[in-house]
């Protein structure tokens, strides 16, 4: 997939995986990048299928916010593959962030749900539930600014979400009590799940602890949560107010609407910049400070896996569709309202971090990834391009070589003369010239 091109985008590197495939960096021919999501390879490509694999990209079309993540195309296919593109963004995922940084300032906290919070309204607002919030689900960018991600996809392959009844209800850690019981979600649902997100910012840990995911569940269905104050002393009992009730077991109990919960975080918001600091144990760097650092050190990263890529020839795949060509019946041609709609979503990072795994927050967050640049093949089907492997220590190029892959930081390559694949590391490799080049 590494190197190849999808309709307008040439696939540059491995971002992450989604709930139904793997997510990519990719470039258009005009230097913009995007990430691409590409449905699992393995998954029978049924109409049922493909419709709840564009059903995330849909929606966000729908949607134009600047706390909503943005699409750049519907679904299409190329050369067997479905895919659509989303923005791509350069940052970290709220789950990330606490595992990075530890539980936040409290009214850093409360700025980002109550910003969060504003993109969840917009979605309400057209009828759209999110179903799935979570911090992994919450992107920053390198301003600090969140973005919401993965609305509504179905997990047909991330076995770590659940189903009942056929339906996917979301994560155990965050699911609301109606959704545990088997119900469908609701708008207050999210604002329930919104309130984990902020008591996990608030305190480094959820409101519920299980050794499985259905004690989990029925925790959240029955178990009533302990005040923020318990796990983090010094909070106000003003904090503890608004997230219990966000927190509330009966919809009705929980706050109106995604606008009165911001509005009440706004206020909440001024008490704390107003008031006395939080005792905690030290003082933490700004968030903004620790997002510059973890996106310049990753964007290092991501471009140094970019550049490998288009320094190899480009590999096989299907041509540029037609603007208006290449839709499928569940999602509006691709390129067809790029210029009026950049609506849409990417992926949050998966747990891991492949190279970048964490700058593309659209759409999704979910499993374990393998870190992996792999361009393998030239331009051709059936002879690879001969090349020259040219050595950082000055010793003599390794001639009339074919290049097999690029992977884990190793080069590995056939000579020749030889029937072996042999290896080195790639940082032992200043360059590699192909001869078609």
């Amino acid at each position: 997939m590494i190197g190849q091109r999808l309709g307008a985008y040439r696939v540059l590197a491995r971002l992450g995986r989604g709930g139904m495939g793997a997510v990519f960096l990719a470039q258009t021919d005009d230097g913009e990048r995007v990430a691409v999501k590409v449905l699992e390879a393995t998954l029978e490509v049924a109409p049922a299928l493909l419709r709840r694999f564009g059903q995330e990209i849909d929606v966000l079309r729908r949607l134009e916010h600047p706390r909503i993540v943005a699409a750049r195309s519907g679904v299409a296919e190329a050369d067997g593959r479905y895919f659509y593109a989303m923005e791509f963004v350069r940052g970290r995922n709220l789950s990330q962030l606490i595992a990075e940084v530890g539980r936040l300032d409290p009214a850093r906290a409360v700025a980002l749900v109550r910003q969060a919070l504003e993109g969840l309204a917009a979605a309400h607002a057209e009828g759209i539930v999110h179903r799935d919030l979570k911090g992994a689900n919450i992107l920053v960018d390198e301003t600090g600014a969140p973005k919401i991600c993965d609305f509504g996809l179905a997990r047909a392959v991330d076995m770590t979400r659940l189903t009942l009844s056929g339906h996917v209800v979301g994560t155990p850690a965050y699911l609301s009590p109606e959704q545990a019981n088997g119900e469908d979600g609701v708008p207050a649902s999210d604002l329930y799940s919104m309130g984990v997100v902020l008591y996990e910012l608030l305190t480094g840990r959820v409101p519920f602890r299980a050794e499985s995911p259905l004690a989990l569940i029925r925790m959240h269905a029955d178990a009533e949560p302990e005040p923020p104050s318990a796990h983090r002393p010094g909070l106000p009992s003003a904090v503890d107010r608004l997230v219990l009730r966000a927190l509330a077991k009966r919809p009705e109990d929980r706050f109106e609407s995604a606008e009165a919960m911001g509005a009440a975080l706004a206020t909440l918001g001024a008490e704390l910049e107003a008031g006395d600091a939080v005792d905690d144990d030290g003082e933490a760097r700004p968030l903004e400070a620790v997002l510059r650092e973890l996106v310049a050190r990753e964007t290092a990263e991501i471009e140094k896996a970019a550049a490998e890529t288009l320094a190899l020839p480009e590999s096989p795949g299907a041509p540029a569709p037609p603007r208006a060509g290449g839709a499928t019946a569940a999602s509006p041609t691709v390129g067809a309202t790029a210029a009026a709609s950049t609506r849409g979503g990417v992926s949050a990072p998966a747990r891991s971090r492949p190279a970048g795994a964490s700058l593309a927050f659209a759409a999704l967050a979910i499993g374990a990834i393998v870190a992996a640049i792999a361009v393998t093949r030239g331009p051709g089907a059936d002879a690879a391009p001969r090349a020259r492997l040219v050595l950082r220590d000055g010793s003599a190029p390794i001639e009339d070589v074919t290049v097999v892959e690029i992977r884990d930081g190793v080069v590995r390559f056939q000579r020749a003369d030889g029937a072996s694949i042999e290896e080195l590391p790639r940082p032992s490799v200043e360059r590699i010239e192909y001869a078609d080049r």
